[in-house]
């Protein structure tokens, strides 16, 4: 299998950016294949200056991130639930990559995901409970999972949300970290 991890949040020393090491150092590579795409790292423009009645110019990091994609059987993606949604970063990314054409068409009411036969995995962490994010206020989740992966073509297969990150203690992040190392262990 071909796995693209996106570590979407964009502080490189963050609880998120040890999941995502952790992660990608746990998959079996005589198995599958492995590449990460670190958006913090990357100089594109996340503004979509002109919505979508007009192209932007062309961005090397909005092309690779679209080859990657395309590339990928899985797509796991990585980052903080910041007020009840996702970082300005991957939003932007989300924007600029996942466009119309490339990712999805609408025709009438009806869309077509391009991106059909990927899968994805979310691994989120919050600074609020998350039981909250699960079952009371499931918003994060359904805006990735339905309303831009499914419009896309892509399920999600796993939702992993690790509440109380900020405020827990290192022994609880170090139980998580063993458990993203057991989930990409199984792949």
């Amino acid at each position: 299998m071909k796995i693209l991890v996106i570590l979407a949040s964009p502080d490189a020393d963050s609880f998120n950016a040890a999941i995502c090491d952790t992660y990608a150092a746990n998959i079996d590579r005589t198995r599958n294949e492995v590449k990460t795409l670190k958006l913090g790292e990357l100089d594109f423009d996340p503004v979509l200056r002109f919505g979508y009645r007009e192209k932007m110019p062309a961005d090397p990091d909005v092309t690779t991130s679209q080859e990657l994609l395309t590339w990928a059987d899985r797509v796991v993606f990585i980052y903080p639930i910041w007020w009840s949604s996702m970082p300005g970063l991957l939003k932007g990314w989300i924007d600029r990559v996942l466009t119309p054409g490339y990712a999805y068409n609408l025709e009438g009411v009806k869309h077509v995901g391009h991106l059909a036969g990927r899968t994805a995995e979310l691994w989120m962490t919050s600074n609020g409970p998350g039981f909250y994010y699960r079952w009371l206020s499931p918003l994060p989740v359904r805006l990735m999972c339905y309303h831009i992966l499914r419009l896309c073509g892509i399920p999600v297969r796993g939702v992993h949300i690790f509440g109380n990150a900020e405020a827990c203690a290192p022994a609880k992040r170090s139980a998580w970290l063993k458990r993203v190392a057991k989930a990409a262990a199984k792949l």
